[in-house]
């Protein structure tokens, strides 16, 4: 699920992938006025088709400037490093402009394996990815940039999920998707939910104090849901204990 839910981020915001690379890796962009997505097939000589998680293609004036080849990796895998060169060289060839190669890896050990140069074998021809992990990604504490960058926000919350602060970070996300399109707020709000883990969303259903409003929201309907099903769920697990032992007696 979260290889799906990062890529519907860059999805969503295309503005995001050039951003994060210009901003918190330092690379060096031509200036855009639009970032669009553009196909995610790449199509060689060959007869075989390869897919990209996502390419980000970049425009000024309506002239195309650069693009990005987004991939999300969760575990080190052998073949991406034969692959990773095909996309961005097909990519090169397909919309005739530079071509960068963006890692998004969710730890450490993830991104010092992709980040390592991949020899083309030419002399002179190394790709070296630009890889995203969380100590890459910002921490948005700040609520009105999380309303103008949803999924900024967003993937700072699922960035730093493990860290103390995520209970502030993960207000602000919640807080930031709140006014978006109900089916989106929707996705948003499971993905962040999910990525909370559960320690999180009992301190959030007690923050909440759910049950004193008298209409819920849909949030607040979702937490109670999951907290009336694990209630549900203890309650029968002791029922049929104390049955079993009335049994025995």
């Amino acid at each position: 699920m979260i290889h799906e839910a990062l890529i519907l981020l860059f999805r969503n915001q295309p503005s995001l992938a050039p951003e994060l690379l210009r901003d918190t890796l330092g690379a060096t962009l031509p200036s855009f006025d639009e970032a669009r997505i553009g196909s995610a097939e790449l199509t060689e000589i060959t007869p075989a088709t390869l897919r990209a998680d996502l390419v980000v293609e970049l425009s000024a004036s309506g002239r195309r400037v650069a693009a990005i080849v987004v991939e999300v990796q969760l575990l080190p895998k052998r073949q991406k490093r034969l692959t990773w060169p095909v996309y961005v060289a097909s990519a090169r060839l397909a919309l005739d402009c530079p071509v960068l190669l963006l890692v998004v890896a969710p730890d450490e050990a993830v991104r010092r394996w992709a980040q390592q140069p991949i020899p083309l074998g030419h002399p002179g021809h190394v790709l070296t990815p630009l890889v995203l992990s969380p100590r890459e990604i910002p921490v948005v504490e700040d609520r009105a940039l999380a309303r103008r960058r949803p999924e900024l926000a967003v993937l700072s919350s699922l960035a730093h999920a493990r860290e103390a602060q995520n209970f502030e970070l993960l207000l602000t996300a919640l807080d930031a998707v709140a006014p978006i399109d109900d089916d989106l707020r929707a996705t948003y709000t499971t993905i962040l939910l999910d990525a909370a883990g559960e320690a999180l969303r009992n301190k959030l259903e007690r923050e909440m104090n759910l049950g004193s409003y008298p209409e819920p929201t849909d949030l607040e309907k979702r937490i109670l849901a999951r907290g009336e099903a694990r209630g549900e769920a203890r309650g029968k697990a002791i029922g049929a204990a104390e049955g079993e032992a009335r049994g025995k007696a």
